[in-house]
């Protein structure tokens, strides 16, 4: 399992969307992103996906030299045309829309369609609460179609349905992030597992037969993934389904007019349209300081804030570099090959 620094898995990152055709500013994009995830401890949207991302340009799915554009802007909504761009590109250029219609109306929403997988829902909203405000983002859709059952369930019927939600904290600290999927565990992930030659946990996924399986292979095999929490990460990825996929011009994943993308709702909030900033920020840190102090259960060594561990990751990788499984490594590395980039320095 080789260790790589994020600088020159970057370097490599950007110069095999280069060679596939994305101008260098866009291949840039991209690549940071994708580090980025692996920085954070998410490899599920790290690296692993340079492969499926270059096969979608070979299909016609992502078009390597597009770029966003504002689609109409009906009060406080921005529709943005992804134009069948990489996700990467087009959801910041979405946050942004959000940020600027939340500062001239209190609340904004932009709604993303022609858009390609997204990455990290949790970039995004981060994004925008780094402008100081709440963000809000939710997506749908998927690249290959339905893998998670519903509670009660055994047919393939949506996808994972991520959401993100980010609170701005003051004096330079990090936002507060949740960033979870609606399944049990992502896709991702389980690609992930199989890379990994690893089993994923109980709970998660069903066989083919409807049976609970730890072996991600059975995703692969016809099975299908759990919901989180039953019953409410059923209904939450249900109404995430419908309100993604619909606002964005898609059908969901189950339907006869199903098409590829990625739809995504990302919202920002101003604060000081609601209330007074200065006590918006006093109230969250003092929750903040609450919750690290409160009594810590057995099995625990502290108690994490949401975010904690993905800025954990991203200074101890940063520092100490990004181990990849020996399968993703090559992986990428014939992807670059085939692309003729160079590899001197990162074997």
């Amino acid at each position: 399992m080789p260790t790589i620094s994020s600088a020159k898995l970057t370097h490599l990152s950007r110069e095999i969307f280069a060679a596939a055709g994305c101008p260098r500013d866009i291949a840039e994009t991209v690549a940071v992103a994708l580090v980025s995830a692996n920085l954070s401890g998410h490899d599920s949207h790290g690296v692993i996906r340079i492969p499926s991302y270059l096969e979608k340009i070979d299909i016609g799915e992502v078009v390597p030299d597009a770029r966003p554009t504002l689609a109409r802007s009906p009060g406080a909504v921005r529709i943005v045309d992804g134009n069948h761009a990489f996700g990467q590109v087009v959801a910041p250029f979405g946050a942004d829309q959000a940020v600027d219609a939340a500062r001239a109306f209190g609340i904004g929403c932009a709604v993303l369609t022609r858009v390609n997988h997204i990455g990290r829902a949790g970039d995004y909203a981060e994004r925008i609460a780094l402008e100081g405000l709440v963000g809000l983002v939710f997506t749908s859709g998927s690249m290959i179609g339905p893998q998670v059952t519903i509670h009660g369930g055994r047919d393939r019927l949506f996808t994972t349905n991520p959401y993100a939600w980010a609170v701005p904290r003051g004096d330079g600290r990090p936002p507060l992030l949740i960033d979870c999927a609606t399944a049990a565990i992502s896709g991702g992930k389980v690609m992930v597992a199989i890379e990994n030659e690893a089993q994923v946990p109980a709970g998660c996924l069903l066989d083919a037969n409807g049976q609970p399986t730890r072996n991600p292979n059975d995703l692969r095999a016809g099975g299908a993934l759990l919901p989180f929490g039953d019953y409410k990460g059923s209904g939450l990825m249900m109404m995430i389904e419908l309100t993604a996929t619909l606002f964005g011009g898609y059908a969901p994943v189950s339907s006869e007019n199903f098409r590829p993308g990625n739809p995504t709702v990302l919202t920002a909030w101003s604060i000081d349209a609601f209330c007074t900033p200065d006590r918006f920020e006093e109230e969250v840190e003092a929750l903040c300081a609450r919750i690290k102090k409160s009594g810590v259960a057995d099995g625990f060594d502290e108690i994490l804030l949401p975010g904690e561990p993905e800025n954990r990751s991203r200074r101890e990788k940063g520092e100490h570099g990004i181990d990849l499984p020996d399968p993703v490594w090559r992986s990428v590395q014939k992807a670059a090959e085939g692309l003729g980039v160079d590899l001197t320095g990162l074997k």
